[in-house]
């Protein structure tokens, strides 16, 4: 069975995350990874790992907090639908979108 860690990345000097994500006892990325802005908790995105490839939907949250776009992964390359343009999706909004079994390819509305 194999191991899989918590990871935690920290601006240097503050109390502000940079990167939460999942690794494996090999180091490599596994499941979800979330990325903030630097110095603040607003999230700038969310990735799908495995083997520490991008695989799957990539939600990229703008700064303007008004839009989102998805980009679909397979293997680390871009692969299928391209970019789509949504109002800003929550954070909430994504983690339902991750832990609700839903096809790929398929596209929400909000």
């Amino acid at each position: 069975m194999t191991k899989i860690n918590l990871v935690e990345r920290w601006v240097n000097g503050t109390d502000n995350l940079l990167q939460v994500f999942y690794e494996d006892e090999k180091g490599q990325k596994q499941g979800c990874y979330i990325e903030f802005y630097p110095g603040t908790a607003r999230i700038l995105n969310i990735q799908r790992y495995v083997d520490n490839m991008r695989n799957g939907r990539s939600f990229i949250i703008n700064p303007d907090k008004e839009t989102s776009s998805i980009i679909y992964y397979k293997d680390n390359l871009r692969h299928g639908f391209g970019r789509y343009f949504f109002k800003y999706i929550t954070p909430s909004e994504i983690y339902c979108y991750y832990h609700l079994d839903m096809m790929e390819g398929e596209r929400i509305e909000i």
